[in-house]
């Protein structure tokens, strides 16, 4: 899952009413000139910094179910050490915020890598995001007005199953 300043990519692809790529829809994302994607990413970081949580819409589908279809993603600012597995990082690649599910922290703790994949994909995600690499962790999902917390038991619980499964599928 990519997040986007206001759905605005430098790619063009047709979205659905909720900035999502949608097969048959005409609608596309209007390009954006070079280097602006940097830009964003740093006022955003900034802001994460400043403030401590930030809401950004997202775009995507690489992480399927409720995180797929959400309107948007509420963000905790976090360093890499403070991340379990389960959570929903986001990490820096490429000059974009990517958010994707922690299912595995190895080497030493003062400078770890981490196993993240989509919840719906099947690879894990390579290279592998290392712990200055983490900006955050996705701590809700909005949809409207509506926000649902993914710091509830039974969030952690779907979180343990997706670990799980990423574990076996991640190859």
């Amino acid at each position: 899952m990519v997040l986007r300043d206001n759905g605005v990519s430098g790619d063009r692809a047709p979205q659905n009413e909720h900035g999502f790529s949608s097969a048959g829809e005409d609608r596309s994302i209007p390009a954006i000139p070079v280097g602006i994607e940097k830009d964003i990413a740093s006022a955003l970081e900034e802001a994460l910094r400043q403030t401590g949580e930030v809401t950004v819409p997202a775009y995507g589908f690489s992480m399927g179910g409720a995180l797929g279809k959400a309107d948007a993603l509420v963000i905790r600012a976090a360093r890499g050490e403070s991340v379990r597995c389960g959570d929903v990082v986001v990490f820096r690649r490429f000059d974009r915020w990517i958010a994707h599910r922690l299912i595995w922290k190895f080497g030493p703790r003062s400078e770890f890598v981490g196993l993240t994949k989509g919840d719906a994909i099947r690879g894990a995600d390579r290279p592998c995001p290392k712990k200055k690499d983490v900006i955050g962790v996705v701590v809700a999902c909005r949809f409207g007005e509506h926000a649902r917390s993914l710091r509830t038991p039974r969030a952690r619980l779907h979180a343990a199953w997706h670990v799980l499964i990423g574990l076996i599928t991640a190859g």
